[in-house]
């Protein structure tokens, strides 16, 4: 099963996926990174640009079964969804953390 982790940047993405990788065994896929290291993202004057349409390419080759994927571009290049965490404040990833070590049951937490 693919899970994605995405939301507004700063909000602990990737800190709730540390937390899930030491309970399952996946293989993470950082959305900034890929765009980075496929010269997928250019810098002007309003800010980073992004060509989505390249990094959807890029993306979908890396994705395997158990892939954690992790970015807040996620909805626009990932094509096959089946499961995903939307983090909207730094308090919803102390939340979950908090009830995944709890219970330590990532099954009922991926069915939440």
């Amino acid at each position: 099963m693919n899970l994605i982790i995405t939301g507004n940047p700063g909000v602990g993405k990737h800190t709730v996926a540390v937390q899930l990788m030491k309970k399952e065994d996946y293989d993470l896929i950082d959305i900034n990174k890929i765009a980075i290291e496929s010269n997928c993202i250019e810098k002007d004057e309003i800010g980073i640009q992004v060509d989505v349409q390249n990094l959807k390419k890029s993306m979908n080759k890396m994705i395997l079964k158990q892939s954690l994927i992790v970015g807040h571009l996620a909805p626009y290049v990932v094509e096959k969804i089946q499961k995903i965490i939307q983090e909207r404040n730094n308090d919803d990833s102390v939340d979950w953390l908090s009830e995944i070590n709890e219970r330590n049951d990532l099954q009922k937490f991926f069915d939440y």
